[in-house]
């Protein structure tokens, strides 16, 4: 009987664990590929009526999806070698030799891997089609194109071959352990964790509580923060469940008497918990996903417009400063005029920045805001935007403005109070804290030749829910004039729009993009 002769009888006979192997690979390429065909479509980016956040949502479920796929083919394919081993022993007893061995270990995973992708990848071309009508149906935006590039495919393979042949690598890398005897018990040997540190399980015990409580103190639809949390809460659990069986044990074990009296009972769940630790992970991450993470999208999205409504008193909100954003007039109201949506209201506060500190003359916030703002001369009101803090709050931030050190002319003028409270949207959070001087102040400061002068723009429309694609227009408008300056990232934001439907869009379309996953 030839080396072909015995591959050939061999996948015969073992066709119901091929079989099994091979669902789980051409499964994970499937959901691998029908997210990246969403991760690099282009309309999906650049749509007027998508939020710019959905971008940067959509990269969570891809490294959710890469970090299971890594874990799920990984232990799929161990399962599938521990499984084959009392074969491998059975013909090395019949002479077959270990680079024998090898070659029919690499031809059974060329053939599944090769046909695994040519199935995922067909599935994921007919499906991902639907999937993304299905994503433009929950986004509310139907004019979205799909479209297939090579970039899935090339994602797609890139991981999944990464995956693969590292598999195999490490498989290649342990027959030089192999034995008959060892291999013909292999199927009745606990799997042993090379890992045995209890502290190690503490570890992830903690960076999981820890994740879960930064995510409830600072989560407020910013994708950044979800990813950060999503990938400690996933590096946690894989401690934790990878130490659980130790970890139980280490407790249990500091009590002798208990310990012994229960020691075949701690052993079993110690092996239990070893032999199924990565299961438990996958099954828990769905969990996670599923119940814990979907539960905030759902939050998000039913407050997605008290919070946009409380967070932007107007509309739209953007800045007109010298050097950043000199669109004339005639320009702006071009763009608005082309949205068909009728202003409703409009305001125009003159500012002026001195050393990065936003100054407004008492005059011109009272005017805007019917406020009652008084200052005399050499003092200055601080306006914090808040929309709520507490008084410890309060005192820090007055403990803080308090012994600021302001430089050049402002150097001259005193703190008189604090003022908390929320006028009008901030375009990039520099307008979060103004200084408001005496009107004789204020036009004495203006005339310094290194002062830059601008205006905040306020607007208001019959219906802000229709604004998307003038905010994208402005801020198309506003990255074309400032293409040639070197922002920073804060200034990146500031001359941006600050828009209602902006935050409403971020929470709304960004979780249910999200709840897709």
């Amino acid at each position: 009987m030839t080396f072909k002769d015995v591959a050939v009888r061999n996948f015969k006979g073992s066709i119901r664990k091929y079989v099994s192997f091979f669902l789980c690979n051409s499964v994970s390429i499937l959901f691998l590929f029908i997210y990246s065909t969403l991760l690099f479509n282009k309309d999906l980016k650049s749509s007027p009526k998508v939020s710019e956040v959905i971008s940067k949502v959509m990269v969570i479920p891809n490294v959710v999806l890469i970090v299971f796929c890594v874990i799920f083919i990984n232990y799929s394919y161990s399962v599938f070698i521990k499984g084959r081993k009392r074969e491998y022993g059975i013909f090395m007893n019949l002479g077959m030799s270990l680079n024998d061995i090898r070659k029919l270990i690499v031809l059974e995973n060329v053939v599944i891997g090769f046909i695994s992708i040519a199935l995922g990848i067909i599935a994921g071309t007919v499906f991902s089609r639907l999937f993304f009508m299905i994503t433009a149906s929950v986004l509310e935006v139907k004019e979205l194109k799909f479209s297939l590039g090579i970039k899935p495919y090339i994602f797609t393979l890139g991981i999944y071959l990464s995956v693969f042949f590292l598999s195999i690598i490490i498989t290649m890398l342990s027959t030089r352990s192999f034995d008959i005897i060892n291999l013909l018990k292999a199927s009745r040997i606990s799997g042993r964790n090379r890992l045995s540190k209890p502290y190690v399980g503490i570890l992830g015990l903690v960076t999981i509580i820890g994740a879960l409580v930064l995510l409830c103190i600072y989560f407020r639809g910013d994708g950044e923060v979800l990813l950060k949390c999503t990938i400690a809460l996933i590096i946690g659990i894989y401690l934790f469940m990878l130490q659980a069986g130790q970890l139980v044990t280490f407790l249990i074990g500091k009590n002798k008497e208990r310990y012994n009296r229960n020691i075949l009972l701690i052993t079993n769940i110690k092996n239990k918990f070893d032999q199924t630790n990565k299961i438990l992970f996958i099954i828990t991450l769905m969990i996670i996903v599923i119940v814990f993470i979907s539960g905030f999208y759902l939050k998000l999205i039913l407050s997605a417009e008290s919070t946009a409504t409380k967070t932007n008193p107007f509309h739209v909100a953007f800045i007109l400063e010298e050097g950043k954003n000199e669109i004339k007039s005639e320009a702006i109201e071009k763009i608005i005029k082309a949205s068909n949506n009728e202003v409703s209201g409009h305001k125009s506060i003159e500012f002026i920045e001195s050393n990065g500190e936003l100054i407004v003359s008492e005059k011109n916030i009272n005017q805007a805001f019917n406020s009652s703002f008084s200052v005399d001369k050499g003092n200055y009101l601080s306006l914090h935007q808040v929309e709520a803090l507490d008084e410890k709050g309060k005192a820090e931030e007055y403990n803080r403005e308090k012994n600021l050190k302001h430089t050049g002319i402002l150097s001259e003028f005193k703190l008189k109070d604090i003022v908390f409270k929320l006028y009008f949207n901030s375009p990039g959070y520099r307008f979060n804290d103004l200084m408001i001087v005496n009107d004789e102040d204020y036009e004495k400061i203006r005339e310094y030749s290194d002062i830059k002068k601008g205006s905040i723009e306020l607007y208001n429309f019959n219906d802000w829910k229709k604004t998307q694609e003038l905010v994208y227009n402005l801020n198309k408008a506003f990255r074309e004039y400032n293409k040639s300056l070197k922002l920073n990232l804060e200034d990146k934001s500031y001359v941006l729009t600050a828009s209602r439907i902006g935050t409403y869009n971020e929470n709304n379309q960004g979780a249910k993009a999200m709840s897709l996953s």
